[in-house]
């Protein structure tokens, strides 16, 4: 294997875990891979220059005051990004609040 076919297999590897609900630990056992060498190649990939990462892009959120709906929620929301970030609100989040937290993430 090539070094780029190398770099590529553990990229694809990175991208896939991240994309997943699965701990790096996990997703390693799931495809045979050794899990400090999935640690390696993903601080590596981290570590990488710009110019090789992918790009992000970001989504502008815009919240109007007169939109929301200050009732209490009957259920709750979960809001999944990218990397596997996930900000879970539970019946009845205050909307106010819900507003600062996406002004924050923006």
């Amino acid at each position: 294997m090539t070094r780029e076919q190398k770099h590529q297999y553990w990229f694809n590897h990175i991208k896939a875990w991240q994309a997943s609900d699965l701990s790096q630990t996990d997703y390693a056992r799931l495809h045979n891979l050794s899990a400090k060498a999935f640690n390696y190649h993903k601080r590596r990939h981290c570590k990488a220059p710009a110019e090789n990462r992918p790009v992000q892009s970001v989504v502008p959120v815009v919240v109007e005051t007169s939109e929301i709906n200050t009732a209490p929620l009957k259920s709750g929301i979960t809001l999944s990004m990218p990397q596997g970030v996930k900000v879970e609100l539970e019946p009845g989040f205050n909307a106010d609040c819900l507003k600062c937290l996406l002004e924050v993430l923006a």
